[in-house]
């Protein structure tokens, strides 16, 4: 479904948004214990809301994802 171009009776729209999550200060705290959790519990939260990641990437610091 990456790249699906939706459409309306008068549209055509393809709607993909860039979400940074970062922790308060930029805390260090992504690529240790927590990494494995926070992936989980954002891929439960995007299938329930039914959101499609099409790119997620964890750095020391902070989450890219690029959802659709």
């Amino acid at each position: 479904m990456k790249n699906e171009i939706k459409n309306t009776a008068h549209s055509k729209y393809r709607c993909q948004y860039h979400i940074v999550f970062a922790p308060k200060y930029r805390r260090k705290v992504i690529y240790k214990e927590l990494r494995a959790d926070i992936g989980q519990i954002i891929r439960k939260l995007c299938e329930e809301k039914k959101v499609e990641i099409l790119e997620a990437q964890a750095c020391p610091d902070h989450i890219h994802m690029l959802v659709s």
